[in-house]
């Protein structure tokens, strides 16, 4: 096998799970099926990944990367259009995932009040909140709260060591 971007046959595995492999040559990673293209601008036109079309890079939105800002892999049509068959996948909500409705969402919010029930601050942007080992529904809460209990990986031990630690070591402060 050949790297596609600069024909070099010295390469190293870099993902077998996904059978990638890295160019010890010019560095770059490829699949058995990359296509050369992938990533080049030339004369104002990047490749689409999706459509595997030249097009103009009016065409291509941007994204924020490490402080930078790039352009995507896939042109804005075939974007929207895989966009489009992700919601259509899941019926189109967010709700579906966890097995509830937007009323069952809805009643949880008007049940504490626009309020999260851990932190009781007002819901400006309410989360899902979900068991990880079973996928089941366990709530509404907000943004903040729904990553400490995602950071601690829902491990109450881990919790009752954090309030156990602030409980220490907030004389000495």
């Amino acid at each position: 096998m050949k790297c596609p971007f600069c024909n070099s046959e010295e390469y190293v595995i870099w993902s077998s799970k996904k059978s990638q492999f890295k160019c010890k040559k010019c560095n770059r990673i490829f699949t058995p099926n990359s296509n050369p293209n992938r990533g080049l601008i030339k004369d104002g036109q990047k490749w689409c990944s999706k459509c595997d079309k030249w097009k103009p890079l009016s065409e291509f939105g941007m994204k924020k990367y490490k402080d930078q800002k790039i352009f995507r892999s896939q042109c804005k049509t075939c974007g929207n259009l895989l966009s489009k068959e992700c919601r259509d996948k899941d019926g189109g909500s967010r709700y579906t995932k966890y097995g509830i409705t937007k009323e069952i969402f809805d009643e949880c919010i008007k049940k504490n009040n626009n309020c999260c029930p851990i932190c009781n601050k007002q819901l400006k942007k309410s989360h899902i909140d979900h068991d990880h080992k079973t996928g089941e529904f366990r709530g509404v809460i907000c943004f903040k709260c729904n990553g400490l209990l995602g950071m601690c990986g829902d491990d109450i031990n881990i919790l009752k060591n954090s309030i156990e630690y602030l409980q220490n070591t907030s004389n000495n402060l």
